[in-house]
């Protein structure tokens, strides 16, 4: 029984950064973002680097919720299969949620040369 205490502690933890994560991203984009200032010329700023650096820590999150809710699943000390279930769902579920806030994607058309060549 105490094997299983610090799995569990350590995949609520995982699971509550995970969803802060989730909220704090937009927040940011929405209020932070705007306001760090673009060299003139350059496409990216350091906006943009922190982004990239909260999209690939939410990623590493993530992949851990999944392999702990894995874990939790598989190993039999550790057992927990309400947090486990909840581990690989927001792990898995993530990702996705936060790709929209990441890299828009404005209008899915195709370049006129595909269109062209087909």
């Amino acid at each position: 029984m105490t094997a299983r205490i610090p799995a569990m502690r350590i995949g609520w933890l995982l699971l509550w950064t995970c969803a802060g994560f989730l909220i704090w991203t937009p927040v940011y984009r929405a209020t932070i973002y705007s306001r760090i200032p673009l060299a003139p010329g350059d496409p990216y700023g350091i906006a943009d680097l922190l982004e990239f650096g909260f999209g690939l820590v939410l990623l590493g999150i993530a992949i851990a919720c999944v392999l702990t809710g894995t874990l939790l699943l598989v190993v039999p000390r550790w057992r927990s299969v309400p947090l486990a279930l909840a581990l690989v769902m927001v792990g898995v579920a993530s990702v996705p949620a936060y790709a929209p806030h990441y890299c828009p994607v404005e209008g899915l058309q195709l370049a006129p040369q595909v269109l062209a060549s087909t």
